[in-house]
C-alpha cells in the first residue's frame, strides 16, 4: 500500500540563514498531533515584539541555540477550532473553538501557521460562537499581565505602577489590577488618558515619549510616597526606578531590561503556557473584566507590513495575521 500523501499548509517563518531580519510565507508540511496534543486550525494569530526578534539571524544566532533550524517559526498567540485530536485527548473535541499560546523562542511552526499543534495545557476552550479574532489577542498579552502581579505579591490598596498602560500588556494589567484591589497608576501617553482611566487606573500620569521627560519624577508628582510595585511594560528602566519605594518590586517583561535596584524585589517575566492562566483568562474575557482589543488586521502575506507597524511604535490594542 502507498504512503498517504503529505499535506502541505502555509506559515510565516523567517531564515536563520542569511544575515538580515526577513520574514516570508512558506510551504511546509501539516503538523499532526501526537498523544496529549490538539491540532488547531487557525482563525487568527497575534504579532507582538518577540517576532521581530525573531525574524532578526543575527539575534537569533547570538542565542546559541544548538542545531538551529534553517527558519523558525513566528507567532505565540492565537484564535482557532480544534482540527484534530492525538491519542488519549479527552477535553478537547473537534471543532471546539480554542486559544492557544506557543511559548517557545525558536520552533519550526509557529502560531502564525495555518494549522498548528499545542499540548493540551497550551490551549483553553472559548464557547460556541465567540469571536475569534478578539479571542486570538488574549493569549500571550494577558498571560504575561498576569504574572507580574503573582510575581510582585501585591496587597490590596497598594500602589501599582504600570508603564505603557495603553499598550497590549500594560492594558491588561490595569484592568487585572484594579479588579484585585490595587490602587493603579497608568503611565503611558497623554492621549491615551481616557483609556488607561476607562480600563481602571485610579490615576494616570502623562509621558511624552518625543520629550526629555523624567517618568520617575512625574509619578512622584502624583504619588509622593513612591509605588509600592512598578510593572515596566513600556522598557522605561532607569528612568522609571526612581518611583519605587524602599523594598518595593520592580517587574520587567523584557529579559534585556532588568535594571538592578540596591534593597528593591526585581523580577522578570518569562511566559509558559499554562492551562489554569489561559481558562481564566477566558473566564474573565467572558465576564467583561477584560477588554480584547484589536487594532489592526492583516493576511499572512502581509506580515513585512505588520511587522513594519508594530516597529513604529504606538499601536494600541493587538496587530492580528490570518491566513
Amino acid at each position: 500500500m502507498g504512503s498517504r500523501k503529505e499535506m502541505i499548509m502555509r506559515a510565516v517563518v523567517s531564515s536563520t540563514v542569511t544575515d538580515r531580519p526577513n520574514v516570508s510565507v512558506a510551504d511546509v508540511p501539516v503538523p499532526l498531533p501526537e498523544a496529549g496534543q490538539v491540532q488547531v486550525k487557525l482563525s487568527a494569530a497575534g504579532v507582538n515584539p518577540v517576532a521581530l526578534v525573531t525574524a532578526d539571524p543575527a539575534i537569533v544566532r547570538r542565542l546559541g541555540v544548538p542545531a538551529l533550524p534553517d527558519q523558525v517559526g513566528l507567532g505565540w498567540d492565537l484564535a482557532g477550532v480544534v482540527s484534530a485530536v492525538g491519542a488519549g485527548v479527552t477535553v478537547f473535541e473537534i471543532g471546539r473553538p480554542v486559544i492557544g499560546l506557543v511559548d517557545k523562542f525558536i520552533t519550526p511552526i509557529g502560531a502564525q501557521s495555518e494549522y498548528v499543534v499545542l499540548d493540551t495545557h497550551a490551549v483553553a476552550a472559548l464557547p460556541d460562537g465567540a469571536d475569534l479574532l478578539a479571542a486570538a489577542t488574549l493569549p500571550a498579552n494577558a498571560s504575561t499581565a498576569r504574572q507580574p502581579l503573582r510575581l510582585a505579591g501585591a496587597q490590596s490598596g497598594d500602589a501599582v505602577v504600570v508603564t505603557g498602560a495603553a499598550g497590549a500588556v500594560g492594558a491588561f494589567a490595569v484592568e487585572i489590577g484594579s479588579r484585585l484591589g490595587y490602587r493603579m497608576i497608568g503611565v503611558a501617553r497623554p492621549a491615551d488618558e481616557e483609556l488607561v482611566r476607562c480600563l481602571g487606573a485610579a490615576e494616570f500620569v502623562a509621558i511624552d515619549p518625543v520629550a526629555a521627560d523624567d517618568p520617575a519624577a512625574a509619578v512622584r508628582a502624583v504619588v509622593p510616597d513612591g509605588a509600592d510595585v512598578i510593572i515596566d511594560a513600556a522598557i522605561l528602566v532607569d528612568k522609571i526606578t526612581g518611583a519605587l519605594v524602599e523594598g518595593g518590586s520592580f517587574v520587567a517583561v523584557n529579559d534585556a531590561a532588568v535594571p538592578t535596584i540596591p534593597g528593591a524585589k526585581v523580577h522578570k517575566v518569562s511566559v509558559r503556557a499554562d492551562a489554569d492562566d489561559l481558562a481564566a483568562i477566558v473566564a474573565d474575557w467572558r465576564a467583561g473584566r477584560l477588554t480584547a482589543r484589536v487594532a489592526e488586521q492583516y493576511r499572512f502575506e502581509q506580515v513585512a507590513e505588520a511587522h513594519d507597524r508594530l516597529r513604529a511604535g504606538g499601536v494600541r490594542g493587538r496587530l492580528l495575521l490570518a491566513p
